[in-house]
């Protein structure tokens, strides 16, 4: 496009247009070579699951099927932290979680079938289809870019 406009006109404007491309590019070719981390935690009990989990970039799943003793949950929260890339938690049968979800960059958010994407956006949803007396577990989910889905398996 500057050959192209060294001929038929005016490349000075092209020429400040790929300069402030030029850090976009820069982080481009950065991010493909960072394959970030994953992090997969199974607890079999609820004193196995942690406060909060964190992940620069990355794909962070939460199993909590394999959790015994659900009723140890109720009242707590789960704080769940990435600044690039996808965050997956699977809630059981017997367990209702109160999900509160951002993404404050562009992205996906899909709690329990409600979907909601865009540029900061957020979406709190609960999970569908618990009895009254289920334990209930508060879950903070926040991404900077990417995706936070909620499901059951």
């Amino acid at each position: 496009v500057l050959v192209v406009g060294a001929f038929f006109g005016r490349a000075g404007g092209l020429i400040l247009v790929g300069l402030l491309l030029l850090p976009v590019l820069g982080v481009a070719a950065a991010a493909d070579h960072y394959e970030g981390e994953d992090v997969l935690r199974v607890p079999t009990s609820a004193a196995a699951l942690g406060e909060g989990y964190r992940l620069d970039a990355g794909e962070m799943v939460i199993d909590l099927t394999s959790v015994a003793d659900l009723d140890e949950l109720d009242g707590r929260t789960l704080t769940l932290e990435v600044d690039l890339g996808r965050v997956e938690v699977l809630v059981p049968e017997g367990l209702e979680v109160l999900a509160d979800a951002r993404v404050s960059g562009p992205g996906h958010i899909d709690l329990f079938g409600d979907e909601s994407g865009g540029i900061d956006t957020a979406l709190r949803r609960t999970s569908p289809d618990r009895d009254a007396d289920a334990p209930r577990l508060l879950i903070d989910a926040e991404v900077g870019v990417g995706e936070i889905k909620m499901r059951t398996p």
